[in-house]
């Protein structure tokens, strides 16, 4: 079996069984998410245990509470513990160091030494719920509502005396004052609470191209996958799109871009082809497939680029040496009608008109959370 004939063949299995959903007219389940991924499930609590943020996580978190100061940790840990124990949510602490006593140079033909008004240093201490997969997690709205009208007792200064969490007070002095329907006078301290990226994951990472457990197996026996360039950032110089339209009515899911297996296949083997031509001059270049397309880059890029004075992004000599090397329509030659762009192509194969750099797709260390669509792996 080839490549691509086993690239189809997984295709056709996932486009049947969303065609019988559809047929039937039955609600596709949603995917699973982390909160509910079991009937019941018990987060861990244990008051030995310091449980500290790490990048295995999950992408996303709810940002509940800051606290600052000497005591900040403490309060920080006993929110931890509470959120723990009593709402069943994985909870987590997280530092963060800031020093504003170091001088800052200004910009302009003749920089100034400038001072922060108030220069000090001091440790931040965050408390994140987690572990989200994606933007789109069912349980994603329903725990940040949780939170914010949760009632947690080790943010009750009120009682306590004092607390080192961030504005606590204003914010507790603003609901006194706008609290004029039911809704916001059951909002609790954390009623700020907002969603937020893992600050511990790069931002290549919600860059890069969805990698689940489905398109995982796609790549896995691929000799060049993308899945194995050790850079940080690659060129795609050619994409192979599988969408077609189908009709199914005047509803909802009328028109609607579905993958389409022989054309999926087609562009599967034409990367691969790609990537041996292109191999066989010392090109350093990959191929990754998905439900929807397959792509050939090429390069192993540690970084995309810097900004320049101004504010304006410079994309890095390498990256964009290899955009131009690589463009459909690279140069310009005489014709009989006139000029027109000279095609730039490799085994009989065109490259893109626009090739684009790209963050290189990573599985995630822990599979739960290892796309969008909830595949554990």
């Amino acid at each position: 079996m080839t490549r691509g004939q086993w690239v189809k063949q997984q295709l056709l299995r996932s486009i049947t069984v969303v065609m019988l959903i559809a047929g039937s007219g039955i609600a596709a389940a949603a995917p699973p998410s982390f909160l509910n991924m079991f009937t019941r499930r018990t987060v861990e609590a244990d008051p030995n245990v310091e449980y500290v943020l790490s990048e295995e996580n999950g992408p996303w978190l709810i940002l509940a509470a800051c606290f600052g100061g000497e005591q900040g940790r403490e309060q920080a840990s006993d929110l931890v513990m509470e959120l723990r124990q009593d709402y069943n949510l994985p909870a987590y602490i997280h530092q963060e160091n800031y020093d504003y006593t170091r001088p800052l140079m200004g910009s302009g033909p003749q920089p100034v030494k400038m001072r922060h008004l108030n220069g000090r240093k001091y440790d931040s201490y965050a408390v994140l719920v987690g572990e989200f997969d994606s933007l789109q997690n069912p349980s994603l709205e329903k725990t940040l509502d949780l939170i914010k009208h949760a009632q947690p007792k080790s943010l009750d200064f009120s009682k306590t005396g004092k607390t080192s969490q961030r504005f606590a007070a204003f914010r507790q002095l603003q609901a006194k004052l706008f609290s004029k329907g039911e809704e916001n006078r059951q909002k609790g301290p954390m009623a700020m609470a907002f969603v937020s990226k893992n600050p511990l994951l790069p931002d290549e990472f919600f860059n890069a191209p969805v990698v689940d457990a489905f398109v995982r197996s796609m790549n896995e026996d691929v000799e060049h996958s993308l899945l194995d360039n050790p850079g940080k950032f690659t060129v795609v110089v050619r994409s192979f799109g599988g969408n077609a339209t189908t009709d199914f009515g005047n509803g909802a899911g009328a028109s609607k871009l579905v993958p389409n297996p022989n054309r999926l296949n087609k562009g599967a083997e034409q990367a691969h082809k790609m990537v041996v031509a292109l191999r066989a001059k010392g090109v350093e270049a990959y191929e990754f497939h998905d439900r929807y397309r397959s792509i050939v880059t090429v390069g192993e890029f540690d970084r995309l680029g810097e900004e320049v004075p101004g504010g304006e992004f410079r994309y890095a000599p390498e990256i964009l040496q290899t955009m131009q090397r690589y463009s459909a329509g690279k140069s310009i030659q005489q014709a009989s009608h006139g000029t027109q762009l000279a095609a730039n192509h490799i085994a009989g194969i065109p490259f893109d008109l626009n090739p684009h750099p790209i963050a290189v797709p990573r599985s995630s260390k822990r599979s739960l959370y290892a796309g969008a669509l909830g595949f554990g792996g």
